[in-house]
């Protein structure tokens, strides 16, 4: 009797596809870097745990009430990161299940020690959960690139929509090359599907852990870089 054998299936993405937060890595990336970051878009793994991704959704949802009473979106917040540790008991603490919870929680606890540097933020708009809209992207010559903005900014009782907000997890501060690559791209996708022109100090990035917000810069300054990084990604895609 033949012996049966699991036969692994690798999934292919055939047309060049990457993140956003990959795409602004690329920039700085070493030629091996640069390398890996292109096999691991065009052959993911099956699964990709989102460590974050809860703390991305309730910090969202709760600005997006749009309360006078700031207080409230912090006390809100505290609850759901204890709620969340309680939650990440029931599962084993190298799961991923486990993981997801406490980093979310960890996430909105940096959120929280970043409240008086939100303050200006909330004065000056109206706040919409974009978490609804997570597969945007744009094409960059022949690269579609993540373009999901976590929150959309209002003006005028919000009647006007002027900005957008990104949130960024990472443990690892991000660059300021970094992060005017992702709001460059969040800004070309505006502007190129809604034909809404994002002024500068509309578009913002907000790097958690780290407790900086970036403004995005003169597209000058990366919209030439940003093309022949997708071109060199579409070579490599071809080549692997």
């Amino acid at each position: 009797m033949e012996k049966e054998e699991e036969v692994k299936v690798v999934k292919v993405v055939h047309d060049p596809r990457i993140s956003l937060k990959q795409f602004s890595r690329y920039s700085k990336a070493t030629e091996k870097g640069k390398e890996n970051i292109v096999k691991g878009c065009k052959y993911p793994k099956g699964y990709i745990p989102k460590f974050y991704e809860k703390a991305r959704k309730i910090i969202s949802d709760t600005l997006a009430a749009n309360s006078e009473d700031y207080g409230l979106y912090f006390d809100a917040l505290l609850r759901q990161a204890a709620i969340l540790r309680k939650e990440a008991l029931a599962f084993p603490s190298d799961k991923d299940e486990y993981k997801n919870r406490i980093c979310s929680a960890n996430g909105l606890i940096a959120f929280i020690a970043m409240g008086k540097q939100m303050i200006p933020l909330l004065d000056k708009y109206v706040l919409n959960s974009n978490i609804a809209n997570r597969k945007d992207a744009i094409e960059i010559e022949g690269v579609k690139v993540g373009a999901v903005a976590d929150m959309l900014l209002f003006e005028n009782a919000g009647a006007s929509r002027v900005g957008l907000l990104k949130f960024n997890f990472t443990k690892a501060p991000i660059s300021r090359l970094e992060a005017e690559y992702m709001l460059y791209v969040l800004r070309k996708f505006s502007k190129d599907k809604y034909s809404i022109d994002i002024k500068l100090k509309d578009c913002i990035l907000i790097d958690v852990f780290s407790g900086k917000i970036f403004i995005a810069a003169d597209d000058d300054l990366i919209e030439v870089p940003s093309k022949l990084a997708c071109l060199d990604i579409k070579r490599r895609w071809a080549d692997l």
